[in-house]
């Protein structure tokens, strides 16, 4: 892309917003151990792990199946039968249990659905490949932290920068100011919210004994 170039990156797990994390939490458990999910039914990845194995390892007993597709979370393909492969040989195997939170992986195509993202995150990303990017809300920059997670979707713009030493580092002061002076104002507007309300308390309490 030539400098001045625009991208646009829109998604729907925009993970500032908190009942998108919450319910992407909620998912994710379901489609790894069940009981069930509108995609998967009664089915979960950590059961089609255990028809893998159990297909593929027929001579080990249904505890051995069970414990084994509880701690290959995460694997799948080939990765997933050498693991277990190990395990039959005797050799090192590692426990992968899942872990809340985490967005799981397919078994059988490695895929990875519905991964969630903070909008900031992806601005990152994009800074690092030589864009200047920003959140944008009802078409605007977002300057307010809590304007991140106003809705479910975000909507990130990306405009490349010149691919110039002397240029980046000039958007790189620019940037840094810029993004550290907003930390300053709103730590120093929560410093403030902070003080009036210990201010209150303590002439509730001056009231209260007096």
């Amino acid at each position: 892309m030539k400098p001045g170039g625009e991208c646009a990156i829109s998604d729907g797990n925009n993970l500032a917003h908190l009942k998108t994390r919450l319910d992407l939490i909620e998912l994710y458990n379901a489609w790894e151990n069940g009981p069930y999910s509108k995609e998967f039914k009664d089915n979960c990845y950590r059961l089609t792990r255990e028809g893998i194995i159990r297909k593929n390892f027929p001579a080990l007993d249904e505890d051995q199946v069970k414990y084994l597709a509880a701690n290959t979370s995460g694997l799948f393909d080939e990765g997933l039968l050498e693991s277990v492969r190990a395990f039959v040989n005797g050799e090192a195997f590692v426990e992968r249990p899942y872990r809340p939170g985490i967005c799981p992986t397919n078994p059988r195509q490695g895929v990875i659905m519905e991964g969630g993202f903070f909008p900031d995150q992806v601005e990152r990303a994009l800074m690092l490949q030589g864009f200047d990017a920003a959140q944008l809300y009802k078409g605007k920059v977002v300057t307010d932290v809590t304007d991140r997670g106003r809705t479910k979707n975000f909507v990130i713009r990306g405009v490349k920068l010149p691919e110039d030493v002397a240029a980046l580092q000039a958007y790189a002061e620019r940037d840094h100011a810029n993004r550290y002076d907003q930390l300053k104002i709103e730590s120093a507007a929560n410093e403030q919210k902070v003080a009036e309300k210990l201010g209150v308390v303590k002439r509730l309490f001056r009231k209260a004994v007096g």
